[in-house]
């Protein structure tokens, strides 16, 4: 994914409008992806709860 993220971001964006996008990255830590609501603007740490943890 990291190889072709501007792409990922705009189907997110096309699919999902402006949510937040959160990822999984291959070392199993949580990420998101920064964007303006219609372009990618970067990577951020994900600090609020995991998916897993609300699952729990």
């Amino acid at each position: 994914m990291t190889n072709d993220t501007e792409r990922v971001v705009e189907r997110c964006l096309a699919a999902y409008g402006e949510r937040r996008i959160i990822y999984r990255d291959s070392e199993g830590e949580w990420g998101e992806l920064l964007h303006t609501g219609i372009q990618f603007r970067g990577f951020a740490p994900y600090t609020d709860r995991t998916p897993d943890e609300e699952a729990a």
